[in-house]
C-alpha cells in the first residue's frame, strides 16, 4: 500500500513540473543539489575507507604475527594465527604461498598465490583458520612438490 502512495506522489510531482514551469525549475534545482550532496558524501566515504585501510596495514608489524601448524592438503590451508600485538586486533594476514617442483637439488617455482586470511584475533591471543587456496591446474611434477609461505602483510584494528 505504501508504494502506491509513493507512485501517486511521484506522478503528482511530474504533473506539476510539466504544467507549472517554475515548479519544474525548483524540482530540477533540488534534484541537482541532492545529487551533488550525494556525490560529495560518497567521495568522502570512499576517501575515509582508503585512509582506514592504509592505517590498518601499518598497525601490526609482520614480526608480531606467528603462523603455526600450517598444513596444505588438496586446496585447503589450515593452521593457527597468533597475534603478539599488545594493542590491536589482527584482522587479516596476507600470505605468499609458493609451490616448488624439485628434482634432486634443483627446484622450480611452479605456482604462487598471494592470499588474504581474514581473521579476528584479539591482542595476545590465537585463532585457528581454514581457507581455500587455488593454484589452478598444476602439471604432473617432474620431482617432488614442496611448498612454503611468507607473510607479506597484516591488517589490524
Amino acid at each position: 500500500m505504501t508504494w502506491l502512495v509513493g507512485i501517486a506522489m511521484v506522478l503528482a510531482v511530474v504533473y506539476l513540473a510539466v504544467t507549472r514551469p517554475r515548479f519544474g525549475l525548483t524540482i530540477g534545482a533540488l534534484t541537482g543539489a541532492f545529487l551533488l550532496i550525494a556525490i560529495g558524501i560518497f567521495w568522502y566515504w570512499d576517501a575515509e575507507q582508503k585512509r582506514e585501510t592504509e592505517q590498518a596495514k601499518g598497525r601490526i608489524p609482520i614480526s608480531q604475527v606467528e603462523l603455526v601448524d600450517l598444513r596444505l592438503a588438496s586446496s585447503r590451508l589450515t593452521g593457527r594465527a597468533r597475534n603478539r600485538s599488545p594493542r590491536y586486533t589482527l584482522s587479516a594476514v596476507t600470505l605468499r604461498i609458493t609451490v616448488r617442483d624439485c628434482v634432486k637439488d634443483q627446484c622450480e617455482i611452479v605456482a604462487q598465490d598471494d592470499r588474504d586470511l581474514w581473521l579476528s584475533v584479539p591482542p595476545g591471543q590465537a585463532r585457528d583458520f581454514d581457507t581455500v587456496v587455488s593454484f589452478g591446474r598444476l602439471a604432473t611434477p617432474h620431482g617432488s612438490l614442496g611448498w612454503s609461505y611468507e607473510i607479506i602483510g597484516t591488517r589490524g584494528n
